[in-house]
Formats: C-alpha cells, sequence, structure tokens
C-alpha cells in the first residue's frame, strides 16, 4: 500500500470516531476501509451537487451542519459566564450575576451574549461551507475537502507561545477558525507531494504531514503566516463611514458592498480576535446600530504585508455615534501591542473624548491590578493616591462609580492610607462630623451641609483641604473670606452665593458645580473639571470667566442674553442651554456636546455650528447694507449747490418773491390810509 492508502485510513478512522461514518462491524484491512471511504465521499458529492441546485436546499443543508457543529445554549459554562462578569467588573460596569441572573437586566444581558455567540459561529461556519460549496473549491477532491472541514472543527484559540492554535472543546463559545484559502492549498498541497514521496524541507512541517491531523499542519501554517506578514509598524487609517441598515440593504440590492461589508472582509483571514470580524451580523450592528450597539464610525489602522500592501489590521477604534465606543488592538487579550501606542495617541487627538477614553482605559487597568492585590500585599503611594482619587476622579465606563472603589476602601484603614497618600499624620484626617472643626486636611465622610454653617463661620469658613462629600454652604451669601476645599468629590452646593468675581474654586467637584443665585460675573475662574453638572441658572452677562475644560454631565445657562468672547467647556457630555442668549457670533462652542437648546429649540453641535455661521453671515450683510447707506447720505451731503440741481435754491427764490409782494402790498395800503 502507497502512502495515499495509508492517509486514506487514517481520515476513515477520523470519520468514524466522530460518528460522520458508521458500521457495525471493523473494516478487515486497510483496503477495506478505503472503499468504504470512497463510497462515503461518493454520495456526500451527490448530496451536495443536489444541494447546490436550489437555494433552500443549500440552507436545508447549513442547518443541518448548524445543529450538529454550533454550540447549544445549553452547553455555554458557567466559567464563561463568570469570566464577562469579572470583565464587567474590571472594565468599571459594576457586578452582573450572568450565571444565575435574578434580575431583568442581567437576564437580558446574558441572552444578548449567547445570541452573539451562537451567530457569531453560524457565520464562521457558513465562510467554509460557502467556500466548499461553491466552484471555488472544485480544485479539490472530495477527500481533501472533508479532511479540511473536519479538521478545522477542532481548532481553538490561537497560542502566540507555541506559533499554533489550541484544540477546541464542544463548548468552546469562540467562532470557528478563519478560511484562508492559500494556507488550504497549501495543507493539500503537502499532504499530496507524500503521496509521490516527495520530502519536505522543513522537518516540523514534515511531522504535521505525517500525522494526517489538519487542525496542527492548518493551525502552525496559519499561525506562521500571521507572524511573517506583518513586515512592518508603518500604516494607514481606513475610516468605514455609518450608515442606516436601510441604506446599506439599499447597497446591496443594487450590487453595491455596504460600509459594514466592506469593513467584515478586510478582516477576515488575520485572527485580530475581534468580534468584528466573527460575524457579517455584528459588523452590520456595529456600523448601522442594533441590538446593543449605537452604530457608529469605524477606524482600522492596517499596516503593510509581505507584497507591500496596506492590508493587516493592527488598531481598531468603534465608534457610538460621536463618542468612541471601544478600542481594540491584536495583543493578548485584544490589547494595544507596545508599538502600536504612539500610533493610537495620535489618532486619539482627533477625537474629542480620545484623552477621555484613554485615561478610562489606564485607570480600569489599574483599578483592576488593586482589586486583584490588595489582599495579598501592601498598596504603594501612588496606588492609594489612586485609589482614594486624590489628584483626579477615577473614571470609568459605567454610568456610576465603580463599586470595587468602595469595596475595597471598606477593608482598610482609610486614616492610614490618606496619610500615606497625603505625607500628613492620620490625626489630621477626619473622618466624622466631630472631626471636621479639628483643622484637618482631609474630611472623609457623606456631607458637609448647613448644620455646620455656624461653626464655619466661626472658622472664617476655612474647610479642610480635600473634602470626600457633599459641600452645601445654603447660608453663605457673600464670598468675602470664603476659603473652599481644593478638592470636592461630591456636589459643591453654593446656591445662595450672588458673587463669585475672584473666588478661588476647588481644581475639581466630581459631582454639580451650583450657582443659582449668580447673576453677573466680570471676573472668575471654575473648576478645570466637573463630573457632572454646571448650574448657572440665573447668570445674564460675563465680562470674563474661564469655564471648565470638562463636564461631564449638562451645562445650564438658560438666562445668558450677552457673552462675548465667552469659552466654553470643550467637552461636555450632555446638554448645554443657551435659551436665552441673543447671538452665537462671539462665544466658543464646545468641541463636543451632545444636544444644545437654543432660541427655544433643540440643536445638534453641528446644526449649532452651522447656525453661528449663518447669523455671522447675516450680520456681514447687515454692517455691509449700513456701510453703503452711510455712504449715500454722505454723497447727497457733499454735493455742489448750483442754480438747476439745487432744490434748495428755487425755494430761496420763491421766497424772496414773496416777500417783495408783501412790501409792495403794504406800501400800497399805507398810502390810501394817509390820503384819508
Amino acid at each position: 500500500m502507497g502512502n495515499y492508502d495509508k492517509f486514506i485510513g487514517k481520515l476513515y478512522d477520523i470519520l468514524l470516531e466522530s460518528g460522520i461514518i458508521s458500521y457495525e462491524d471493523k473494516p478487515k484491512d486497510l483496503k477495506e476501509k478505503k472503499e468504504r471511504l470512497e463510497k462515503y465521499l461518493d454520495k456526500l458529492g451527490r448530496v451536495q451537487s443536489k444541494a447546490m441546485s436550489k437555494e433552500d436546499h443549500i440552507d436545508t443543508l447549513k442547518r443541518l451542519y448548524y445543529d450538529k457543529y454550533v454550540i447549544k445554549r445549553e452547553n455555554i459554562s458557567d466559567s464563561y459566564f463568570k469570566s464577562l462578569e469579572k470583565r464587567y467588573l474590571d472594565e468599571g460596569h459594576g457586578h452582573h450575576n450572568l450565571v444565575n441572573p435574578d434580575d431583568e437586566i442581567d437576564k437580558e444581558l446574558k441572552e444578548q451574549h449567547i445570541n452573539v455567540i451562537i451567530r457569531e459561529q453560524k457565520d464562521s461556519l457558513d465562510v467554509w461551507l460557502n467556500y466548499f460549496l461553491s466552484p471555488d473549491s472544485d480544485y479539490l477532491p472530495m477527500w481533501a475537502k472533508v479532511w479540511a472541514f473536519q479538521g478545522m472543527l477542532g481548532i481553538g484559540n490561537l497560542n502566540k507561545e507555541k506559533d499554533g492554535y489550541g484544540r477546541r472543546s464542544n463548548t468552546s463559545v469562540n467562532p470557528f477558525v478563519s478560511l484562508d484559502s492559500e494556507i488550504l492549498a497549501k495543507c493539500v498541497e503537502l499532504v499530496k507531494e507524500t503521496f509521490d514521496n516527495k520530502e519536505v524541507t522543513d522537518k516540523e512541517i514534515d511531522k504535521l504531514v505525517a500525522s494526517g491531523s489538519f487542525a496542527k499542519l492548518y493551525g502552525k501554517l496559519l499561525a506562521n503566516k500571521k507572524q511573517l506578514k506583518a513586515v512592518s509598524d508603518e500604516g494607514i487609517w481606513v475610516k468605514y463611514h455609518y450608515e442606516t441598515e436601510e441604506e446599506a440593504d439599499r447597497k446591496l440590492i443594487s450590487g453595491q458592498e455596504p460600509e459594514y461589508l466592506k469593513l467584515y472582509n478586510s478582516l477576515q483571514g488575520f485572527n485580530t480576535g475581534w468580534c468584528t470580524a466573527g460575524s457579517k451580523e455584528t459588523a452590520k450592528q456595529q456600523i448601522c446600530g442594533g441590538s446593543s450597539y449605537a452604530g457608529g464610525d469605524f477606524y482600522v489602522y492596517y499596516t503593510k504585508d509581505k507584497d507591500n500592501e496596506y492590508k493587516i489590521p493592527r488598531i481598531a477604534i468603534r465608534m457610538d455615534k460621536d463618542s468612541i465606543g471601544e478600542i481594540r488592538g491584536i495583543a493578548e487579550n485584544q490589547n494595544i501591542e507596545s508599538s502600536m501606542n504612539k500610533t493610537l495617541e495620535e489618532k486619539l487627538k482627533e477625537f474629542p473624548d480620545g484623552k477621555i477614553y484613554q485615561k478610562k482605559v489606564n485607570d480600569m487597568k489599574l483599578l483592576t491590578e488593586i482589586y486583584d492585590n490588595y489582599q495579598k500585599r501592601e498598596l504603594t503611594k501612588e496606588e492609594l493616591i489612586f485609589l482614594y482619587e486624590i489628584n483626579e476622579t477615577i473614571s470609568c465606563f459605567g454610568y456610576d462609580e465603580d463599586p470595587r472603589i468602595e469595596e475595597i476602601k471598606e477593608k482598610r484603614d482609610k486614616k492610614k492610607d490618606l496619610s500615606i497618600a497625603l505625607n500628613c499624620e492620620p490625626l489630621q484626617i477626619g473622618l466624622n462630623e466631630n472631626d471636621l472643626l479639628k483643622n484637618q486636611l482631609v474630611y472623609y465622610d457623606d456631607y458637609i451641609g448647613k448644620l455646620h454653617y455656624e461653626e464655619l463661620l466661626e472658622r472664617n469658613y476655612h474647610l479642610p483641604m480635600y473634602v470626600n462629600s457633599d459641600v452645601s454652604l445654603y447660608g453663605i451669601t457673600e464670598r468675602d473670606g470664603l476659603f473652599l476645599p481644593k478638592k470636592v468629590f461630591g456636589d459643591l452646593n453654593l446656591s445662595y452665593l450672588t458673587n463669585i468675581d475672584d473666588l478661588e474654586f476647588p481644581e475639581e467637584v466630581s459631582k454639580t458645580l451650583f450657582l443659582n443665585n449668580v447673576k453677573v460675573i466680570k471676573n472668575a475662574k471654575l473648576p478645570k473639571k466637573i463630573g457632572w453638572s454646571l448650574i448657572l441658572s440665573s447668570l445674564s452677562s460675563v465680562e470674563r470667566l474661564i469655564m471648565p475644560e470638562l463636564v461631564d454631565g449638562s451645562v445650564e445657562l438658560p438666562n445668558l442674553t450677552n457673552a462675548n468672547g465667552l469659552v466654553l467647556p470643550k467637552v461636555i457630555g450632555e446638554y448645554l442651554n443657551l435659551n436665552k442668549l441673543k447671538s452665537l457670533i462671539g462665544i466658543t462652542l464646545p468641541e463636543k456636546c451632545y444636544i444644545v437648546y437654543y432660541k427655544d429649540k433643540y440643536y445638534t453641535l453641528e446644526e449649532l455650528k452651522k447656525l453661528k455661521i449663518q447669523e455671522y453671515n447675516s450680520t456681514l450683510m447687515e454692517l455691509k447694507e449700513l456701510k453703503e447707506l452711510k455712504n449715500l447720505n454722505q454723497k447727497e451731503i457733499n454735493k455742489p449747490k448750483t442754480m438747476h440741481n439745487n432744490r434748495g435754491f428755487t425755494t430761496g427764490i420763491y421766497t424772496i418773491t414773496f416777500v417783495l409782494i408783501v412790501t409792495i402790498f403794504s406800501i400800497l395800503l399805507s398810502i390810501i390810509f394817509l390820503n384819508r
């Protein structure tokens, strides 16, 4: 028997073991294995030919494959959902119970994940089925198709340390391995060469070929190809534009390629690990919106391959409308490769929330490191400064504060931690009301309110440098002598204050800054960052006001009428109220803001910018017309007074004539009276 017969014998054993073919009796020898397998392959060829004759037959065949190979929802392991719970926690979304969800939110979240897993597996299986059922694979003999397909089903995740792929289990939640027709053809070619007793120069590859395992051979060649193709870090950014689902469907009907398909196709065969590459439906939802995605533009950074073409995906930036939804790389766990950090940093400068997003990523990584290790080792001074948010607030991806922060603090000696972080004595740390008036550096409790107003007056309004609570100074109407904390980790309520000129505000207010009764500002500098909202509901005019750079929530200026020269915050996370502002001319609008209320109408930021241009052009036109009218009046004044052209001269002649007539008439009357 030759090498071909031996190979066919191994393939028979593989199919028999997997239950693809079955016989009650064992074959007597290799020859009988070959005969039985060839009968099976012939039958399979006829079934596939019949299926390809009609579209609904293909769909029926695919459903049979789905039923056999796509994971069942009950087979998705609890460990997978536990890893999701950990991921959500690490990203700052709080605790979720996805193993046994007991509320509607977690139940819906679990269902979404199950549907995505099943859909991605179906889509990735379709790639192989479509290829083997198309004329593109006619060059492959039926034995090669069966060998490759069955082997592909056993390929697991990429193991970069071993330059190959692990084994796939029936509980795997990942999509099936990507199809690379070039590698597939190479595997079949190498096997065929052994039939003719040709030697393979690479001993390792020769060993894999001899084993008869498609999974091992394909995995090895695919892993090596991925490593070798990225010849440099030089690359280009490609933007895939947001389009509605209707627009995408119209393109498909007219024979055009929608944006999501361009994106999906560009990622095939590179094993990025991105869910975008695993499913056309996922790519569509990420571009067009749907399920848990808002939809938006999608950016991919491609570097050169061995043919000097920009095809290798290295970084992905997915947008949720105008905000960054997520950033992924191709390093382990979809992290960004160290060599790509500078490229990403430069790109993020183009997005209003680029720095904010990068900070969230970094903060969540550090918080996860602390959370996983704080019970095993001492925290460093830098980690304590971060945990207690001494220099800046911890940014997270959830709507609320990451629950791990309080969870860690509850188990620690706060006075000791804060004294280390701030280089002071534990006695200088206040943790309750009794500590408030003892000249502490830090006050760390839930609330400073009007109960403390009289005591604060006696102390000339001095507050601790750092206050981890809401500060509500209701009774204070004058700013003289008021010394505010350097940092307020809660609301700062100065609702009764009427004048804030030259008041030194905290560097940061973590929640809302209330300045409800301030009507005029001549010279003030507000905190650099406000975590929630800025309320200036009575403000009508501004001469010099330095706004925060960032307000995560809303900015309320509903009664502001004159604001020439005002520079609004660069980033306003939600809502800006400029309802009574007379004109947008002279103010600097934000770089990012969700919605703006102006002159009784709601505008997007882009719409407002266009309106500002219209107002500017209209003002220019009015100025031009005014100038022309002024010039015209000046010409009238400067006209020469001629006999023919001066209306005033004619009027003067009439006047003189009238006076002469009256004079003569008077003389005649005098003569008559004298003669009497």
